[in-house]
Formats: C-alpha cells, sequence, structure tokens
C-alpha cells in the first residue's frame, strides 16, 4: 500500500520548515503555531502527521540515519586501503548539508551525531571480528577502541570540512582522512592484529 501522494507533499512541507525555522531559533522556542503559519497548513494537519514537534524533530532523525545507515553498511574497504568506501560517505554529507549543519549547531533532544559514530564503529568492529574470529574478549575491547577512533576520525573529518569550510575538493579530503588513517591508526593496528 502506497501512500498518498498529498501525505508526502504535507510531510516534506513540514519537516523542510521544521528544518529551516531551526535555523533561526532555538528548539524551545518554535511552536507549532509558529510551525503552521511558516508551513501554510493548519493545527490538525500537523497533528494528523506527528504528535508534536518532538516527534516531528525524533522522525527527521530517524530517517537521516537510516539513510546513513544505508550508506556505511557496507564492507569498509578502507580498511585494506581502497579509499571509495569514504565517497559515498561524503556524498551523504554533501547531500544532507543544509539538515546537519542546522541540527549540529543546535542543542536538541537527539543524539543523531553520536548515533552515527556509533553506527560506523558498529561496521568496522564487525570487520574486524570476520578478520579475528578468535579474538579474545580483551582483543575485542581493544578492536572496539579502534573503530571508534577510526569512525571518529572520518566523521570529525566530514564535519571539519562542512563547518570550517576548507578549500578542499572531495578527492582532497579523502586523501587526507587515507593519510591520517594509514599514517595513524592503521600501523598500529596491524601491529596489535596482523590479520586486518
Amino acid at each position: 500500500m502506497s501512500t498518498d501522494i498529498r501525505i508526502v507533499k504535507t510531510r516534506r512541507n513540514i519537516e523542510y520548515h521544521f528544518v529551516q525555522l531551526l535555523g533561526q531559533f532555538d528548539f524551545n522556542d518554535i511552536t507549532i503555531k509558529l510551525l503552521t503559519t511558516t508551513c501554510q497548513i493548519n493545527k490538525t494537519t500537523f497533528y494528523r502527521n506527528y504528535a508534536d514537534k518532538y516527534d516531528l524533530l525524533n522522525k527527521i532523525s530517524t530517517d537521516l540515519l537510516e539513510h546513513y545507515i544505508h550508506v556505511v553498511d557496507r564492507e569498509p574497504t578502507i580498511l585494506t586501503g581502497d579509499p571509495s568506501y569514504l565517497v559515498p560517505i561524503i556524498d551523504y554529507f554533501e547531500q544532507n548539508q543544509e539538515t546537519l549543519l542546522i541540527l549540529l549547531h543546535r542543542p536538541l533532544p537527539v543524539t543523531l551525531f553520536d548515533d552515527m559514530l556509533t553506527v560506523f564503529q558498529s561496521v568496522l568492529l564487525t570487520a574486524f571480528n570476520v578478520k579475528e574470529p578468535d579474538a579474545s574478549e580483551k582483543q575485542v575491547q581493544v578492536m572496539s577502541f579502534y573503530a571508534r577512533l577510526i569512525a571518529g576520525n572520518i566523521l570529525t573529518t566530514i564535519r571539519w570540512q562542512h563547518t570550517e569550510k576548507p578549500l578542499l575538493r572531495k578527492d582532497e579530503l579523502i586523501s587526507l582522512i587515507m593519510e591520517s588513517f594509514e599514517d595513524g591508526v592503521l600501523p598500529s593496528i596491524h601491529e596489535k592484529f596482523p590479520n586486518l
């Protein structure tokens, strides 16, 4: 069963204008009246689609996270020196740049960026566990640390690209990430886990 196109358009309208309002106002200052006036809809239409502004924010955050999971949840070829794994991740952040920057710069009752880091760490740790299936509990903890370090480094670099606006092309950003990875954490990983 498909969703009525009018409902899809209404939700897009509400979500778009809500993010725009977050760019101008603190979350706590955005009222349903302000949002519905901005969207040119009535309150009934809003409440037919969302329970409240927290539900709306959660929906936006969940949609962004689900799309992100789809992008990162694949074989992390970066671990073998293949930077092509980074391209869809960088593209994701470029395509969602406006929304993500607004959500990043506002104190909000969602943990989108922490959730992204945790998902990325999990993907990397799974890849580590495949290559080191007989790792002890302590080794798995160390691998988890390295997975968190790698995920954090990559996401921080991409975030830096969008917040500091350096004049880097995508290939230069990928080179910067790979250089940091290959010259930084990778030698330590290979020393402790030769199979990785």
